[in-house]
């Protein structure tokens, strides 16, 4: 036979290179595409161990995979992995074959024939994939030429990967800087906005050349009033999203009725928001939650605002229910509503509806604020779909926790 015969592949192994091909080209997982051909490369190319070595960012070959699926599986802890080998290939840019010196009493785990390969990329070697066998044979060439096709095809995949991973690194990046373009650039419409009321009508009151009424001069103090309170909500607004986004937002939970907080900040709503008219009717039953009931009052003046912004005036219904395991807020209005297809972009930091952003000044801070408060109780908060048109926040909140229970029923065994 010659040397051509004897290292020439047969089909089964040239349907193993087929199926190989097809699992690196259509998997990015590293460890499951090495997992697979594994299990389709060891029928015709004998293998105990395999390892995948790659470089970290010292340089240093640390070990990225392995699977002992041969003689080696009993003593796996002990088994050897071509580390030796492995440094020789990488450090060299070759591939390594090595055997052991021949001694027939020694057993075949003490028999190692290592097969390095160095996994080449962009001309210099990333890592080293080895495969391992005990008590032989010899790789063979046509052998070390399949293990050198599947060597190439994992750099492949590892390739792949941080190509994936790059552009992932660089989109966030972007969205990141643009985020924070967009920030820069809303805070100081924002804060310019108040800002050029407040200095426009204390300058015209301070003008010497004029003389103005006592109206005039209420008038003009009422919008310095008014935009003075807009820069404090902005203001605390940012405060309190930068809290909630690193999870740094303190709440002071206690039994409270929620019935009675709601009452609380209708009155405040109907003063501060006269053109709304507010619909609220307690319910009979118990209304006893856990909660903070300022953050809770925090949420109900943010939804007003919204209905006071974007509705103009009309209705606000605020209805309540109360259920054994958890109360259910509806507060809904008659403005232009959101498009289903937003709803729940709306909960989003800085977001704002592009079809009402004319309708009204606005940071896209009042929802996401909203929708971090009822998280932070362990409840939830959704669009739901109104009936008589403008948008209807729902909030769900459990109404207490194992220790309030135990309270409540001591209470009532006391």
């Amino acid at each position: 036979m010659s040397e051509q015969e004897r290292n020439a592949l047969p089909l089964n192994e040239l349907q193993a290179i087929y199926a190989i091909s097809r699992v690196i080209t259509e998997t990015l997982d590293v460890d499951e595409a090495l997992s697979e051909i594994v299990r389709l490369a060891r029928p015709v190319f004998i293998f105990d161990n395999a390892v995948l070595y790659l470089a970290s960012a010292k340089g240093e070959l640390e070990p990225a995979f392995a699977r002992a699926i041969g003689r080696g599986r009993s003593s796996e802890a002990d088994s050897a992995w071509g580390e030796a080998a492995a440094q020789v290939a990488f450090h060299e840019v070759r591939t390594v074959a090595t055997q052991p010196e021949p001694n027939p009493q020694a057993d075949r785990l003490q028999q190692r024939f290592f097969l390095a390969l160095p996994l080449l990329a962009g001309g210099s070697a990333s890592g080293a994939l080895v495969f391992v066998r005990f008590g032989g044979p010899e790789f063979t060439k046509a052998q070390i030429n399949l293990a050198q096709y599947i060597a190439a095809h994992v750099t492949q995949v590892l390739e792949h990967k941080r190509l994936v991973e790059r552009i992932a690194s660089l989109e966030a990046e972007r969205r990141l800087s643009q985020l924070q373009s967009d920030f820069i650039a809303m805070v100081s419409h924002e804060l310019k906005t108040p800002l050029g009321f407040i200095k426009g009508y204390s300058t015209t009151l301070l003008r010497p050349d004029a003389s103005w009424t006592r109206e005039d001069q209420l008038e003009f103090l009422t919008i310095i009033d008014e935009e003075a309170d807009r820069l404090v909500e902005l203001v605390d607004n940012l405060l309190d999203s930068s809290r909630l986004q690193g999870g740094n937002l303190e709440l002071d939970i206690r039994p409270v009725e929620l019935a009675s907080v709601i009452d609380e900040n209708v009155e405040r709503m109907r003063v501060r928001y006269p053109a709304l008219q507010v619909l609220w009717e307690p319910p009979q039953d118990n209304s006893l939650v856990e909660a903070d009931a300022r953050r809770l009052g925090q949420v109900l003046e943010n939804l007003a605002s919204n209905a006071a912004k974007y509705a103009g005036g009309g209705q606000l219904a605020i209805e309540l229910g109360m259920e054994p395991e958890q109360a259910t807020l509806s507060v809904r209005d008659q403005g232009p509503g959101v498009p289903e297809a937003e709803s729940e972009q709306v909960f989003e930091r800085f977001y704002r509806v592009p079809s009402t952003k004319e309708l009204a000044r606005g940071s896209g801070l009042g929802l996401y604020i909203c929708k971090q408060i009822i998280l932070a109780h362990g409840g939830r908060i959704f669009l739901g779909k109104s009936k008589e048109g403008g948008a209807e926040f729902v909030i769900q909140l459990p109404r207490m926790s194992g220790a309030l229970r135990v309270v409540r029923k001591e209470e009532k065994n006391g």
